[in-house]
């Protein structure tokens, strides 16, 4: 067998190794099968944000480890390693041979704690969790439906390009083509002929594009009579005074918190099935919801979005304009707990 060539500089990376991949001295699932996969330190490349990683050349997707990177690559060359002794399926990694074995087993021991039903791993109770959400944050970019898994979006793109499910969604109208489809949708969509002139951003309708170009210009026309908060829309300031009435109608099944707005109970389902479908393509952090990514993107730029109209400061974070704001009251809302202790 041919050895597989290693840099040296293997040895100063021991952590590549030890997470996720063989204890040092052992042979990787190549070396097993003799083939001879040369992955050297050319592979181990900048990803961005002071991160690097061993990168899959033919596909893009990157590793911690080395060790999964050459498993991956098995994957590219069809060969799963890892075979069940009990019912002979292959499996391209070891872990994923270990979970399997629990179903021989019937060992299911990641329950829903919404319908209570059962699964062997904690990506498929994840993947379930959806379900009980209306977020599906994978849409299809010919009609617009949205999926809850991208299996499920693959799968309906697919029926599209067979001709199997070219319905709109809209009106219910089947077409034999997908060229059809897409005409037809324009009837319902109508071209995007309103451009806005800051960002350059479309709209369907002119009435879209004023709402949007108010975010430019700062105005904020409605405002809320009990803290002073001002909202562009007047919809957002009725949902807004749902909260100083203290309503709370929406209660999450899984920790018993309550919403005041549905759509907000639904996105916080999401939080405990910890799907976090939403990624920062500067610095690669994942986040369950995308409001939390579009906050986030902000700290990979200079801009200051709010800023305080009593002294002109600006911050990137609407809580810490909020927090700044007590500067300028006689508000205190933070109380020291071990100064009211002494004074009794």
């Amino acid at each position: 067998m041919e050895k597989r060539k290693v840099s040296r500089r293997e040895d100063h990376r021991p952590r590549h190794h030890s997470r996720d991949g063989p204890p040092r001295g052992g042979t990787t699932s190549a070396e097993k099968l003799g083939l001879n996969i040369h992955v050297d330190d050319s592979y181990y490349v900048d990803v961005g944000g002071d991160q690097k990683r061993w990168k899959c050349r033919m596909c893009e997707k990157s590793y911690t480890s080395k060790y999964n990177l050459v498993t991956h690559i098995l994957g590219h060359n069809g060969i799963k390693p890892h075979g069940c002794h009990l019912c002979g399926k292959l499996f391209k990694q070891l872990s994923h041979l270990h979970t399997h074995l629990l179903t021989h087993q019937g060992m299911r021991p990641h329950k829903c704690q919404v319908c209570h039903k059962a699964f062997t791993q904690t990506s498929h109770l994840k993947r379930h969790m959806m379900q009980h959400s209306d977020v599906k944050p994978y849409s299809c970019s010919v009609c617009g439906r949205g999926f809850a898994y991208p299996s499920e979006l693959r799968a309906h793109e697919l029926k599209h390009e067979k001709g199997q499910e070219n319905v709109c969604v809209e009106c219910g109208l089947d077409f034999p083509t997908l060229a059809q489809l897409k005409r037809h949708l324009t009837a319902h969509r109508g071209p995007t002929l309103y451009r806005c002139a800051e960002c350059q951003k479309t709209f369907q309708y002119p009435s879209q594009l004023q709402n949007h170009m108010m975010k430019h210009k700062d105005i904020r026309p409605y405002i809320c009579s009990e803290c002073g908060m001002e909202f562009i829309q007047s919809h957002h300031l009725k949902q807004h005074t749902l909260t100083h009435k203290g309503v709370k109608e929406h209660k999450c099944r899984i920790c018993g918190r309550e919403f005041t707005l549905l759509a907000n109970m639904k996105r916080h389902v999401l939080i405990h099935t910890n799907i976090r479908a939403y990624q920062c393509h500067m610095c690669f952090k994942s986040f369950v919801q995308k409001q939390t990514l579009k906050a986030h993107m902000i700290v990979h730029s200079d801009i200051k979005p709010y800023k305080c109209k009593l002294c002109g400061k600006e911050f990137n974070r609407m809580h810490n304009l909020m927090g700044h704001m007590h500067l300028h009251s006689d508000s205190k809302p933070f109380k020291c707990f071990t100064a009211q202790a002494s004074s009794r």
